[in-house]
């Protein structure tokens, strides 16, 4: 018995191999050496190693708390509580009078205010470790 596969099958498999990457050892060297500098220049400047991973924490920590944030600001705006009921009620109503926009408005200054935060107290957690062990060990 011979096996067919039908014809949006072959398309798709010829599809699926026509766009599958195929590792070759020379692509496999160049993503070696593309990743090298990244690491070195981070390896050798520790304060930019700082802020990338300050502004890389800073902006997840925003993107993830902004919209209950947005609903905590809706519902302390509204002291009568005549709009917002609770904070759920509140996420409700902006998103649909606004949309995911409205959810996020204010984003991006909270986001550099974060970013700006994560960096201050990993610094001054650093000072503390390294006068920790200066002073105390």
């Amino acid at each position: 018995m011979v096996w067919r596969l039908s014809s949006a099958a072959s398309r798709r498999a010829r599809c699926e191999s026509r766009f599958t990457p195929r590792a070759t050892w020379a692509s496999v060297q160049s993503r070696r050496n593309i990743s090298k500098p990244c690491t070195h220049f981070f390896s050798e400047n520790e304060q930019a190693a700082r802020i990338a991973g300050s502004c890389f924490a800073g902006t997840m920590a925003a993107v993830m708390t902004h919209p209950v944030d947005t609903a905590k600001t809706c519902m302390q705006g509204d002291m009568a509580s005549t709009t917002y009921r609770n904070a759920r009620s509140a996420l409700g109503q902006v998103y649909s009078e606004h949309g995911i926009g409205g959810l996020y408005r204010g984003g991006a200054a909270r986001t550099a205010r974060i970013c700006g935060a994560f960096f201050i107290v990993d610094n001054v957690r650093e000072a503390a470790m390294k006068y920790k062990a200066e002073h105390f060990d």
